[in-house]
């Protein structure tokens, strides 16, 4: 992981001085909890937020560098959401059944993915949604965005059903400078 490591707190994701400042905020703190937290994981809507509605996005400048990856959360039809924290090596829970997906936290904008589940590189359709994370203005980090906020950073989903267990490996390159490449792994038992 980077140098310039986030702090995250079990709802939302506060960025490093040198990067820019944001606290947790309070609804998406709640938000975040509930959705990771002791619930059974929803096959019919897996994502831990939601989508802005198509053509409320609006171009204001140069999209930020890629300052940060890592494995967020990992779903199972076995256990639900489990939150993984930053400085984890491997899921609590033993996840399995017929549905595991995996949610990485990306602040910046990143490209060129290389993404591999037990050593075996996933299809571009692996990566089935990617929800928006905002700035709310107040240098809070919220999901999901509202109108006029400003995007920086992203939840990417990817289903890796059929596998049971293994090592999940993620890595992006940023899309600007300084064009650095990020990575994040996750044992997921």
């Amino acid at each position: 992981m980077h140098a310039k490591m986030l702090a995250v707190a079990l709802s939302t994701v506060a960025m490093t001085a040198s990067a820019a400042d944001f606290t947790p905020a309070e609804p998406a703190r709640r938000y975040v909890e509930s959705t990771l937290r002791g619930e059974t994981l929803d096959v019919s809507s897996q994502r831990l937020g939601r989508v802005p509605e198509a053509g409320r996005v609006t171009t204001l400048g140069p999209a930020p560098a890629l300052s940060y990856v890592q494995v967020y959360a990992v779903g199972s039809s076995n256990v639900g959401w489990e939150y993984v924290s930053s400085s984890a090596f491997s899921t609590t829970y033993d996840h399995g059944g017929a549905v595991l997906l995996v949610a990485v936290l990306e602040f910046g904008y990143g490209t060129s993915r290389y993404v591999t589940m037990a050593g075996s590189v996933l299809s571009g359709s692996a990566n089935y949604a990617n929800d928006s994370i905002c700035d709310d203005g107040f240098g809070n980090a919220v999901t999901p965005c509202s109108p006029g906020q400003t995007i920086i950073g992203f939840l990417r989903y990817y289903d890796v059903s059929g596998n049971q267990s293994g090592s999940f490996y993620y890595q992006s390159t940023s899309i600007n400078s300084p064009f650095n490449t990020m990575s994040d792994s996750m044992s997921i038992l």
